[in-house]
């Protein structure tokens, strides 16, 4: 899965490591180490169209199945939320099914 655009991933491999500098993944982002990654059967939307196919959840209901990665990616940064938005926060995944109140979540450049 890739989470860098070539031009980062070049300026990742050409810098020198120092003894300030973060080893292993390239920001404090959990589930951008790939082994948080798995544990937390995270899919982000980098994989498009193609990514509820890789979401199982426990019903038959296609058009909630991006839920389950959705609220994985809220639940850790719950504490980086507005308080206002904390407050609203829940794990009921019918809620961020509804596009207009799912997007109330989502960063402001990430809205289409």
């Amino acid at each position: 899965m890739h989470i860098l655009d070539d031009e980062t991933l070049t300026k990742f491999r050409n810098t020198r490591i120092g003894s300030s500098h973060m080893k292993g993944t390239h920001c404090y982002d959990i589930l951008a180490n790939e082994l948080y990654l798995d544990d937390f059967q995270y899919f982000g939307p980098s994989l498009g169209d193609e990514r509820a196919e890789y979401i199982k959840d426990d019903d038959e209901d296609d058009s909630n199945d991006n839920a389950q990665s959705d609220l994985v990616k809220m639940a850790l940064n719950l504490a980086f939320m507005s308080k206002e938005r904390a407050e609203k926060f829940t794990f009921d995944k019918s809620f961020y099914s509804m596009r207009k109140q799912a997007d109330s979540f989502r960063a402001p450049h990430a809205i289409n």
